[in-house]
């Protein structure tokens, strides 16, 4: 027998040898047993709980680069709701250690547009979604690459970028795959992020738009869009990668030879809408 479980000098003895019996002989007979009942019905809950939010977060979440989304439903019930913060805290972090009561009430308080960090993550809320993110989680800086043709440019943390050329139209193309009049192509090519002030006249838009409006038009977070490709040639934007190509370099009925680019996302941000 372990000699500690008898010293008054431990807290969980004290409350074994001394306040429950008190408790018991002079305020609640069969407390113990009570105690126990109740403890068994809190675990019936807790698993009942623990496997229905188990099966909304593999309905629901939504990975991101370094981190999980998921949708914020403040009308959804707090036992579910916090279930799926913790979820998604472990997934990011591996582990819950640190993460208090006051960590997912801080969750749940978030408005749109604002974060909480917490340890080893940080947490945005995008309208009606959360993002939870890992402290690791990298910058992204798109740098200015020069572009040939034919010629693959891999971007770290992005995707892979390709140019080639063919002699004779090509149907027509759309998203992450561009096709465009070679002879309305000047070089030389290059690639790099965007940037404030940017703008083009998209094919088909009756006139130019600035790509901070387009992103913001297509729901693309803040966060994402460093991770979005610009592609110019010797008078500017070519095209958007994932959008449209500049209306000036569409092709028209003389067309005799194109230029396809073709855009594969490690993680496309156009399809990361803040819902």
């Amino acid at each position: 027998m372990d000699a500690t479980n008898l010293s008054s000098e431990f807290f969980r003895n004290r409350l074994r040898h001394n306040l429950l019996p008190m408790l018991e002989r002079d305020y609640a007979p069969r407390l113990r047993e009570r105690l126990a009942n109740l403890a068994d019905m809190a675990r019936a809950d807790a698993e009942y709980l623990d496997a229905r939010a188990e099966d909304r977060y593999r309905a629901l979440c939504q990975p991101q680069p370094a981190g999980i989304a998921l949708p914020f439903s403040p009308a959804e019930a707090r036992a579910l709701r916090w279930r799926l913060w913790r979820r998604a805290i472990a997934e990011v972090r591996g582990a819950l250690d640190g993460i208090s009561y006051e960590h997912l009430a801080a969750i749940d308080a978030l408005q749109p547009r604002e974060e909480v960090h917490l340890p080893g993550l940080r947490v945005l809320r995008e309208n009606m979604r959360l993002v939870f993110l890992s402290s690791d989680e990298a910058d992204i800086t798109m740098l200015v690459h020069m572009l040939s043709v034919p010629g693959t440019l891999e971007i770290p943390g992005i995707g892979r970028l390709t140019a080639t050329s063919s002699s004779h139209p090509l149907p027509l193309a759309g998203g992450d795959t561009a096709v465009l009049d070679a002879a309305s192509v000047e070089e030389p090519l290059i690639m790099r992020g965007w940037q404030p002030g940017d703008r083009y006249r998209p094919y088909g838009a009756p006139g130019s738009r600035k790509l901070q409006d387009i992103f913001v038009d297509a729901g693309v977070p803040k966060r994402l869009r460093e991770r979005v490709p610009v592609v110019l040639d010797a008078h500017g934007i070519i095209w958007l990668a994932g959008f449209r190509i500049a209306d000036r370099v569409k092709m028209v009925s003389t067309t005799t030879a194109t230029l396809k680019l073709d855009m594969q996302w490690e993680y496309n941000p156009w399809i990361s809408k803040a819902l």
